[in-house]
């Protein structure tokens, strides 16, 4: 049996308003979230069945939200329901409440008859308007012949341009993401294709000169000569293959499906392992390798922290100068495990650190590099921070002009063995 609404304060109906405009802010309108809004209402408003019903995108129908307070009356939530006939939307034509004391008595609207059947016996329903922007109805029903009396349409009325104002506030944020969410996926496209048009023309142009040399002048050119076309060829292919590689990772990346297999790793024998096979291609530079005694195994896919170790000490000996130190650590950090490269070079301006993980980054003018080297695409360290975070680890850079730079990334130990989830935490 529905009980006359007690006498509630102005305080009591700014708190209740506020809870409102934060459930419907941080949830977005379902039946869970308009749930929770019918019982901040029920001290305001004596009603046993409440409904909520917001205009489609075509403005010809609704759907409902609906909330039983006793849980016997068998609606269910985003029932479609047509706008004309309907009490809904003759509030939303002519942007006013509506008071029914008896339901089985004129006006007569299209869910009259449902509503007797579920023993509902009188209604108030008011609009949902925004400025200009109709958006629905809020509705309440009771069991009670005309329980609803002009307060009760006033406070209804009061809450209902509460929700509107919030819906509308939600939707707009909701529509500024999704511009701003396209405009940045145009502007990557368009990097995407100048970068990787540019890119993948350099490798594809010298393949193509240099095997070209080998057809049109094989019977002149010497076997040296033959061998360094074969060779330079053989290096671009690779170059090609890896750029390929790079942007497969970033696409599965973006779409959650980078491929990670984690499981116990001796971090300290990986680590040194891929600095032995990377001295050949730092022959210029002295790499120095730190191992702390007694480390705990790593929870890690090797192939894939393999690789970002790789990357990190290609950036360490491509940027700084010849014949200065590369140093790398593994260690511990509280109860994570910590890999550190150092290099000894000129440094990164501080407006780029922040910017160093982002897609497509460089982080210096491909002219300043001391070993002459093209510059990659920009997807090493974001691929790297994807492969640590996926992980469960974190992956940074502290860097000082004249002072080089040092990146750091964490892994998890292998206790207990289960596999991490992806963290998106920043370094503190």
């Amino acid at each position: 049996m529905t009980h006359p609404a007690p006498a509630v304060t102005l305080d009591h109906r700014l708190a209740a308003l506020n809870t409102i405009t934060r459930l419907i802010n941080t949830g977005g309108v379902n039946g869970e979230t308009f749930h929770q809004i019918a019982l901040e209402l029920r001290p305001w408003i004596p009603f046993d069945v409440a409904a909520l019903a917001l205009l489609e995108r075509t403005g010809e129908r609704f759907v409902l939200h609906c909330h039983d307070n006793y849980g016997d009356v068998p609606l269910v939530t985003e029932v479609p329901f047509p706008r004309h006939d309907s009490a809904y939307g003759w509030v939303v034509d002519h942007s006013q409440p509506l008071i029914i004391p008896d339901i089985s008595q004129p006006p007569q609207f299209a869910e009259h008859p449902m509503m007797q059947e579920i023993g509902i016996r009188s209604r108030v329903v008011v609009p949902l308007v925004a400025g200009e922007e109709r958006l629905g109805a809020l509705g309440f029903g009771s069991r009670q012949l005309a329980a609803f009396s002009d307060q009760a349409a006033a406070i209804a009325a009061i809450v209902g341009d509460e929700i509107a104002i919030a819906i509308q506030n939600r939707r707009l944020l909701e529509r500024a993401a999704r511009v701003e969410s396209l405009e940045q996926l145009d502007q990557m496209r368009s990097l995407l294709l100048s970068t990787v048009s540019h890119e993948l023309r350099t490798p594809l142009g010298l393949i193509k000169g240099y095997l070209s040399t080998l057809r049109r002048e094989w019977a002149r050119l010497a076997a040296a000569e033959k061998r360094e076309c074969i060779q330079v060829a053989l290096e671009e292919a690779d170059r090609l293959s890896e750029l390929v590689d790079r942007l497969l990772d970033m696409s599965c990346l973006q779409a959650g499906r980078l491929d990670i297999e984690p499981g116990p790793c001796d971090l300290g024998k990986l680590v040194a392992e891929t600095v032995h096979r990377f001295r050949p291609l730092a022959a210029r530079h002295q790499l120095e390798l730190v191992l702390a005694p007694a480390l705990p195994l790593a929870w890690a896919d090797g192939r894939r922290i393999g690789q970002v170790v790789r990357n990190l000490l290609e950036n360490a000996v491509t940027y700084a100068p010849v014949g200065t130190p590369v140093r790398l650590s593994v260690g511990m950090r509280e109860s994570m495990l910590e890999v550190t490269v150092k290099d000894g070079g000129p440094g990164i301006p501080p407006e780029q650190v922040p910017h160093l993980f982002t897609p497509f980054a460089r982080i210096h003018d491909p002219q300043a590099r001391p070993d002459g080297r093209r510059a990659g695409l920009g997807l090493g360290l974001a691929i790297a921070r994807g492969i640590i975070e996926a992980h469960g680890g974190q992956i940074w850079a502290e860097s000082q002009l004249g002072s080089g730079t040092c990146f750091h990334f964490t892994l998890p130990a292998a206790v207990p063995p289960r596999r991490p989830r992806s963290s998106r935490r920043r370094r503190r």
